[in-house]
């Protein structure tokens, strides 16, 4: 489990360190603050591969990316990564762990590699050829000792990611407000469930709050595997995608933590879809959850009253919970740590923690 973060050079943030984290982590602060860049950097040191901060950027909308064969389309794939666009400055970013354990992340030009031409100027003379000095990702991991860079290649089909060596990945998952997990994915997580004979649970899980629902099973829908359920006084059985985004929300998320067994799970604006009068007992679904599979969570929330229903079940496992409250939207931020006790007694005396 992660109990520091240290933060330099990257998107919005300077430098920065976060001490105190626990299994569940609720980030808070105005819009532009930087709780997504927070969560995107957890996810990034987590994966394998640099194609993750391309993954994110259309997570933010940004899905028809194209590799142009130039410095300048080159950089512009990774320039916002930077803080203050600052690419001369390296990225850093640390995760350390229980058991001294520590993975970290390294982001940086590599002047002295040799650089790679633009595809697209095979067969000019060198005067002509543009130049790129590649970008260059560097996972280090404790107490394994081992070091894996990984340099994005252009080729004429695009991108490639190429590892030096294997390495295993900390189990990781990224689910933004903005876009839906789709179902073809929901029905290969629910499918390990079930081959681990733990799908009863799962179900009963989603029943507590959604008690219209009497089952759930996959099947096919316009030729691909999809999750369906089982819903009182519906004829047939319906794909879940198109019950309500509460329902399918929370199956999402709980999916997600069975499938990142010893992982992490980032949720950015975890209130979005769920009716407020639910919400105590989704947190409390949640927290079961990432317990039992030893999964720890940094979710993002705006919502007062998703605040008050987290209150309510912290105060019974304050050292389970820390509220990391990002209070300054500018280039000097200053974030402060709460731990369990702290919130459950801020929000019992009404203070806008926000």
């Amino acid at each position: 489990m992660v109990r520091e973060i240290v933060i330099e050079n990257f998107r919005c943030f300077s430098s920065q360190k976060l001490s105190g984290l626990q299994r569940i982590n609720v980030l808070v602060g105005p819009n532009g603050s930087g709780k997504t860049a927070l969560l995107e950097a957890v996810f990034f040191v987590c994966g394998l591969s640099p194609e993750l901060a391309l993954r994110v950027k259309s997570f933010r909308g940004l899905s028809a990316l194209s590799v142009m064969q130039n410095k300048e389309g080159y950089e512009s794939l990774w320039k916002d990564l930077f803080h203050l666009f600052e690419q001369n400055r390296e990225i850093k970013i640390f995760l350390k762990m229980d058991d001294h354990a520590e993975r970290a992340l390294h982001i940086s030009y590599q002047e002295e590699v040799e650089q790679i031409l633009a595809v697209g100027n095979i067969g000019k003379s060198p005067d002509t050829m543009t130049a790129i000095t590649p970008i260059s990702f560097v996972w280090k991991l404790q107490p394994e000792n081992k070091v894996v860079p990984i340099i994005p290649e252009i080729h004429p089909e695009g991108l490639k990611f190429r590892p030096s060596e294997p390495f295993a990945a900390l189990p990781g998952a990224f689910f933004a407000h903005t876009n839906t997990v789709p179902p073809e994915e929901l029905a290969k997580f629910f499918s390990g469930l079930s081959k681990r004979n733990e799908e009863t649970e799962f179900i009963q899980s989603i029943q507590s709050v959604y008690p219209e629902i009497e089952d759930l099973s996959i099947q096919f829908f316009s030729g691909m595997p999809a999750l369906f359920a089982s819903v009182k006084e519906l004829p047939e059985k319906i794909p879940v995608n198109l019950l309500s985004a509460g329902i399918t929300k929370l199956l999402t998320i709980l999916l997600g933590l069975a499938t990142h067994r010893n992982g992490i799970v980032c949720i950015d604006e975890i209130e979005n879809g769920f009716y407020y009068e639910t919400m105590p007992k989704i947190w409390s679904i949640i927290h079961l959850f990432a317990r039992k599979y030893n999964v720890q969570i940094f979710a993002s929330t705006h919502s007062w009253e998703c605040l008050q229903a987290a209150s309510e079940w912290v105060e019974r496992v304050p050292e389970d919970f820390t509220l990391i409250q990002i209070l300054a939207p500018n280039r000097h931020k200053s974030i402060a740590m709460h731990s369990g006790n702290a919130f459950v007694s801020a929000m019992a005396h009404h203070l806008d923690v926000r």
